[in-house]
């Protein structure tokens, strides 16, 4: 798995560490939203609600809290 090589051979550093734990939050949140609504689409800004309704009504709460 090669997932940080590039930032790593670029020797830069974008953001804080701070900045990156964030996206990387918000982005887990992103993926546990396409999965629970079968959609890769359901975490685009245009469909964020609807995705946000459907987990509501079929999943628990902690679920939709954690998204």
């Amino acid at each position: 798995s090669g997932v940080g090589i590039a930032d790593i051979l670029d020797g830069t550093i974008n953001g804080t560490v701070h900045q990156h734990i964030l996206n990387d939050l918000q982005d887990f949140g992103r993926l546990i939203l396409m999965l629970a609504c079968n959609s890769s689409v359901g975490a685009q800004k245009e469909h964020l609600q609807t995705s946000l309704e459907i987990v509501q009504r079929n999943y628990s709460n902690d679920l939709k809290n954690l998204i």
